[in-house]
């Protein structure tokens, strides 16, 4: 994803998960909350599918931001949020499917 004018600064996470199903939690889950000055960052967050299925799904998190320390507050919240969120994963299990 190319940055536009107003975002010129931009980064791509690529976070591996071992079940498409686990990364769209992780992705409801951190899509939730709206940003706060949308005019100084935008986040995007998809899933993408393992090519097989043994394979692992990616979240894939895209960054734009208005200036470098936005981005890089905006970066450390999100892993911030990912490491609680696999956290989480990791001590309920999947017990619930329909989530």
């Amino acid at each position: 994803m190319s940055a536009t004018p107003a975002l010129p600064h931009n980064v791509t996470l690529t976070v591996p998960f071992p079940s498409t199903h686990l990364a769209s939690i992780a992705q409801k889950v951190l899509s939730v909350d709206r940003e706060l000055k949308p005019n100084e960052c935008r986040k995007a967050f998809t899933v993408r599918e393992g090519n097989s299925p043994d394979s692992q799904a990616e979240l894939i998190v895209t960054i734009d931001a208005i200036s470098a320390r936005v981005l890089r507050t905006s970066v450390s919240s999100i892993f911030d949020f990912l490491a609680l969120v696999v956290e989480t994963m990791e001590a309920f299990g999947d017990q619930d499917a329909s989530v």
